[in-house]
């Protein structure tokens, strides 16, 4: 039964692009404890201010998720789930602006970190909550453990093969200190265009036709 339900779930196609799409929050995520630290050395010579940024993060989550996700659920689900990967572009590309033009930071050299942490987090306020809400649509309401556990297992992938590769550009030795800023603001935009193309073709408003393993 385990390996029917497996198998199912990669057969339904849709939800396997869907979960590509997605997986790339996970790995933006993560990198509140990869990027972000790198970020904080280069910008003030210590990651002191870490701690403090991780508290604007869950002051956010407290505060705001409940309204973030009404407000999500009443725009859409496509749409709050691209908005909400657009703001996470945003939040690395704000970083990459500032590692290309030093002299922007003299005044407030925390400020690319905030703006990152405050934009990531939105972004993921947005777009969780709503996308977990469309699995069991995409599931057809069948093996909600074995898609669940599949939508992780896609994340941790994710998680696996970008942080490696993110972490080694974050050396300087490696790429310049904007590639991988860069390339991580490309994650949430190819995430975006899979959740969008995945919209237009009606393929997260109607249940899958699932052939039972």
């Amino acid at each position: 039964p385990m390996l029917a339900g497996w198998a199912e779930v990669v057969r339904n196609r849709r939800f396997m692009a869907f979960a590509a799409g997605y997986s790339g929050y996970l790995l933006c995520y993560n990198q509140l404890y990869l990027a972000l630290p790198a970020e904080l050395r280069r910008a003030t010579g210590s990651q002191a201010a870490l701690g403090w940024l991780f508290v604007i993060a869950s002051v956010m989550v407290i505060a705001g998720q409940l309204p973030a996700t009404r407000w999500g659920r009443r725009i859409g689900s496509a749409r709050a789930i691209v908005l909400g990967f657009g703001l996470m572009a945003v939040s690395f590309l704000t970083v990459a602006v500032a590692v290309l033009l030093p002299g922007s930071t003299d005044a407030l050299p925390l400020w690319p970190a905030v703006t990152m942490v405050v934009l990531l987090t939105a972004g993921e306020m947005l777009a969780v909550p709503v996308a977990q809400d469309l699995v069991p649509r995409l599931a057809g309401e069948r093996r909600l453990g074995v898609y669940f556990g599949v939508l992780s297992s896609a994340g941790g992938f994710a998680v696996l093969i970008g942080s490696t590769a993110v972490g080694a550009l974050l050396d300087p030795a490696v790429a310049a200190p904007v590639v991988p800023w860069l390339m991580l603001a490309g994650v949430p935009v190819v995430s975006a265009v899979i959740i969008g193309i995945l919209a237009r073709r009606g393929s997260l408003s109607t249940p899958p036709a699932v052939t039972p393993g």
